[in-house]
């Protein structure tokens, strides 16, 4: 489903599945839009918390977008870099950049911590010869990356402020659903509660 799609099915819910004039009283298309990311945020860093309790902490692929990006060079620094093709949403251990790796195959680049790769080079120098990779704010640095490498594969959890309205959202279906309920409970006030089953005047 794309992003301009699901923003229609959430303008539909809120105006009980006809727009008309009145539909702008609760939400505007521009409204939805800016509410949007955060509602698949929250739901996407939920199934994060869900799934680390049940495996290893890692999204299901259903979540991971896939880019290919030229390796561009920071002259001043030295260094061979990508900047991030999309807003990586943000989750503990960055763990939502999934694998940095070469376009074809399944290789995937060592992530390295800027001082563990400082310590092994000076005591051992066991990452001397071995690619690897960085996140360093809003690009991606790359660590003895050979020179006939020019592109390299990127697979992330990618927030979807920077999507536009023809791009498909990269989540499941059942996720849908939970993002529009979220969306309409927003702008239509409506806030589910647990249902109180308990007779009243009980302190039980």
């Amino acid at each position: 489903m794309t992003k301009g799609v699901l923003i229609e099915l959430v303008l539909q819910s809120v105006s009980g599945g006809t727009q008309t004039q009145d539909t702008g009283r609760y939400a505007r298309f521009e409204d939805v839009e800016v509410y949007l990311s955060a509602a698949i945020n929250y739901a996407l860093t939920k199934a994060y918390y869900i799934n680390k309790s049940e495996n290893e902490g890692f999204f299901p692929n259903d979540f991971i977008a896939t880019y290919i990006e030229p390796v561009l060079f920071d002259s001043v620094q030295a260094v061979k870099y990508i900047p991030l093709p999309s807003k990586l949403l943000s989750i503990p251990a960055n763990r939502g950049l999934r694998s940095v790796g070469p376009v074809q195959g399944n290789v995937q680049f060592v992530n390295m911590q800027f001082e563990s790769q400082q310590h092994d080079e000076y005591y051992s120098g066991s990452t001397r010869n071995i690619t690897g990779y960085r996140l360093v704010g809003q690009r991606i640095e790359l660590v003895n990356l050979s020179n006939l490498v020019n592109e390299v594969k990127i697979r992330m959890v990618a927030s979807v402020e920077d999507l536009d309205n023809e791009d498909e959202l990269p989540i499941p279906a059942g996720t849908e659903v939970e993002v529009i309920q979220l969306c309409v409970e927003f702008f239509t006030g409506v806030r589910k509660l647990p249902k109180d089953n308990k007779p009243n005047n009980s302190e039980q």
